[in-house]
């Protein structure tokens, strides 16, 4: 009786189904997140434009930016995280232009939302890019900083036009006043801004701020210190509050 050679095992070639499979997916799966990714990156830095351009009255980069919209591609997820479709439907952002580019807007509307139906439900955080104020106020908050940063480094608004771009940077993560610079160390600035120039201009007004803040804060203790009264003992603490709006 013949013995049988054991059988070789079959070495697949490298073009095999399965192999073609994962690489497949894994490729397929790249490719679905890169789009989004791209898609994210490209509303983002729309919105960024519109702000900046909507703060410093830019109508011509307005137009520009309108008409880009129309050709912008977007989803829900990347619309929820960079607010973009918060300042297309503001028509205050939008109030200078002419009133035949209203058109265009609307139908950029109708656009995203389409387009944005068509991506899956995410559960996401919206992000607004105006603080949650309206925007009325949020141009007003922007513009009491912009006045400040300008006082503070004895310059004239118009003349400094990063004073304009470091108000909307920091009215944009929430800081509506400048006291609220309080506590913050200068070497915070490279955090919101990548510009040397408004990080030079943010450290030293961080700086100001605090030395002003500290000086207040000791003048009060020592008016307390004086045992006054309970009326001006009250305009003592209306004077304090007064200070840090």
């Amino acid at each position: 009786m013949e013995q049988q050679s054991p059988r070789k095992p079959v070495l697949k070639p490298a073009g095999s189904t399965s192999l073609v499979k994962k690489v497949g997916l894994s490729s397929a799966s790249r490719q679905a997140r890169v789009p989004g990714a791209d898609v994210e990156s490209r509303l983002r830095k729309w919105a960024d434009s519109v702000m900046t351009a909507w703060v410093t009255r830019d109508q011509a980069r307005l137009l520009r930016l309108l008409t880009q919209a129309t050709g912008l591609q977007c989803a829900r997820l990347a619309l929820a995280r960079t607010g973009a479709a918060i300042l297309l439907n503001s028509s205050s952002i939008w109030a200078s232009l002419p009133d035949s580019w209203n058109e265009k807007r609307q139908g950029a509307v109708t656009r995203w939302k389409q387009l944005a139906r068509l991506s899956p439900a995410q559960n996401e955080t919206k992000k607004h890019p105006l603080c949650g104020l309206e925007p009325g106020d949020f141009l007003m908050a922007v513009n009491r900083m912009k006045n400040y940063i300008a006082a503070e480094e004895f310059a004239i608004v118009d003349t400094a036009p990063w004073h304009a771009s470091l108000a909307l940077k920091l009215v944009a993560r929430g800081f509506l006043s400048p006291y609220h610079l309080e506590g913050l160390g200068p070497e915070v600035a490279k955090e919101f801004t990548a510009e040397v120039q408004e990080q030079a201009v943010l450290s030293r007004l961080i700086v100001k701020i605090n030395n002003q803040q500290m000086r207040g804060r000791a003048q009060f203790q020592k008016e307390l210190a004086l045992g006054a009264d309970m009326p001006n003992l009250n305009k003592i603490n209306a004077r304090w509050s007064l200070r840090r709006r």
